[in-house]
């Protein structure tokens, strides 16, 4: 399906709501675009399971796993390698049969029927399972001034360390 089954309003919504109340929706798992011929969109797999048949640790619960991410790029249409595919099917399983699961961080979540319907039963991926980097922190001095952050050094001074290397030292060096 194309994502905007996902979290368009209408009819698509009370269709929405309705899998979820009754506990027809098992897992939404998102792929990524240009996968299938023709079509350059991201599609998404809707898993459903008629009343009552989802195991009982599944019950009330809808497994969310953004898998847009995991792909090979092809000149026409990009396609799942093998690892993908074992990714995607592991995090389903786990879900399926661990009650205590509780998703992978930015890759899967197990949300509740109460917190969909908190949500207005909206099912866009990225509200549950978001793999966007954090952004990366601007040092507003050293844009101005020149010069590598402090903190970059800070954070790569284990390396430094390893191979022997302060950048402490060339920098009194250049000053003095």
């Amino acid at each position: 399906m194309p994502h905007g089954v996902l979290f368009r309003g209408g009819e698509e919504k009370k269709i929405r709501q309705l899998f979820i109340e009754e506990d027809n929706l098992e897992a939404v798992i998102g792929l990524p675009p240009q996968l299938f011929y023709g079509t350059g969109i991201p599609a998404c797999i809707l898993v459903m399971r008629p009343r009552g048949a989802k195991p009982k640790a599944t019950q009330g619960k809808v497994l969310f796993i953004n898998a847009d991410a995991e792909f090979q790029a092809g000149r026409a249409q990009n396609s799942l390698r093998p690892e993908h595919i074992e990714k995607i099917v592991s995090a389903y399983q786990d879900f399926t049969t661990n009650a205590d699961y509780p998703g992978i961080p930015g890759y899967a979540a197990v949300v509740t029927q109460q917190q969909l319907a908190d949500y207005e039963y909206n099912c866009n991926i990225r509200r549950y399972a978001d793999n966007t980097p954090p952004p990366e922190p601007q040092d507003v001095r050293s844009h101005l001034l020149g010069g590598v952050p402090k903190s970059e050094v800070d954070a790569k001074q284990e390396l430094f360390t390893s191979h022997g290397f302060d950048p402490m030292t060339l920098l009194q060096r250049r000053v003095g």
